[in-house]
């Protein structure tokens, strides 16, 4: 009896244990970001559902003591432009996902866009440069050309810099296992599966959790074994159409577009423990080894270079331009500061280089 009583009692202390800690974290993330978690998503920053295309809410503010964040008018991070793009203005368009919104940014005058705009402005003293961060996280590249598309004639950009890569890499490949699970479906019955239950949600929702996965994402602590695998054939030229797409969207509305190639932390031809220690949160979002996600990078890379250099599209390789020093990484694939400036010195010098602004 007097050991059930113990058991008993230990168990409580872990229960406590485990809620003072996960209110401790939740401390920490609101201090950090002026927020809370909801399924996934910062409160306030989003206007939709966790599952549906990713939109910004306009107007939203996030202001913590690590990170600031301001959406405007437009559903993008960053200031409002002049009401009328000015008769000497040049505006660029920054597109693609977390990494141009630039997540671990602590302001929005400090991520790789605003940056880019501010080197310009230097270089170009006659120019009023405005800079649009259109960088959603979880957006893709042909929901970006949609967003392109309907601010055109308000916007009137006369740059495109295409900076995508993760969140479409992460499609293919989730379309590639489905393929493959439909198969065997057709073959041997219903697939296997697991449907989000309160359990799974309480998990996701639970600060402890976030802190422990982003941590544990972050390269060196990550242990969890994945798969090899790749970019199919069929994949391949799919993402090939969706950037000449993007290509040919840009010069339609008579903006020039600047292909981009995707940053990664590790070195592109590290295997093993290294790679582990490198590419970690990138693995997660391919569900791939870290050898198979940096060959997959490479793959994006060299497709969007090959279709740049075939429609005559200046090639910013700021994957080759980035060291793999902790210091300008935040994780894998997302800078900090540091890299963010490196970043955007490698795009403006290709711009500057290509005699682009006149």
């Amino acid at each position: 009896m007097k050991r059930l009583q113990k058991i008993g009692f230990a168990f409580i202390l872990l229960c406590i244990f485990f809620v003072a800690l996960n209110i401790l974290a939740f401390g920490i993330e609101y201090l950090d970001y002026g927020t809370y978690w909801y399924q996934g998503q910062p409160v306030g920053l989003y206007e939709n559902k966790s599952g549906e295309r990713p939109r910004l809410k306009k107007g939203a503010k996030l202001n913590g003591w690590k990170y600031s964040v301001s959406i405007n008018s437009m559903g993008f991070r960053g200031p409002e432009l002049q009401q009328s793009k000015p008769k000497n203005g040049l505006r660029i368009w920054c597109i693609g996902g977390s990494t141009t919104f630039d997540i671990y940014s602590p302001s929005d005058d400090k991520t790789w866009c605003a940056q880019l705009g501010s080197i310009l402005q230097e270089n170009y003293p006659q120019k009023v440069i405005e800079v649009v961060n259109a960088g959603v996280p979880g957006e893709i590249l042909r929901g970006s050309m949609q967003d392109v598309q309907s601010f055109a004639k308000i916007v009137k950009p006369d740059i495109v810099v295409i900076y995508h890569g993760p969140n479409d890499l992460q499609k293919l490949m989730s379309d590639q296992r489905k393929a493959f699970q439909n198969r065997i479906h057709d073959i041997d019955g219903p697939p296997g599966g697991r449907d989000l239950n309160m359990s799974s949600i309480m998990l996701y929702d639970l600060a402890l959790f976030r802190v422990l996965g982003r941590w544990l994402q972050t390269g060196e602590q990550m242990q969890i074994h994945l798969p090899d695998g790749g970019l199919k054939s069929a994949s391949q030229n799919n993402l090939a159409h969706e950037i000449s797409n993007a290509i040919a969207i840009t010069k339609k509305i008579k903006a020039t577009p600047i292909a981009v190639s995707h940053a990664l932390r590790a070195a592109p031809n590290v295997t093993g423990e290294e790679a582990k220690n490198q590419v970690g949160e990138a693995t997660m979002l391919l569900q791939l080894s870290p050898e198979s996600t940096i060959k997959a990078y490479a793959d994006y890379n060299r497709i969007l270079k090959r279709i740049a250099k075939e429609k005559g599209v200046v090639f910013a390789d700021v994957r080759s331009d980035i060291p793999q020093d902790r210091k300008y990484w935040g994780d894998a694939t997302h800078f900090l500061e540091p890299g963010s400036r490196l970043a955007a010195q490698n795009i403006a010098k290709s711009i500057i280089e290509a005699k682009i602004v006149k």
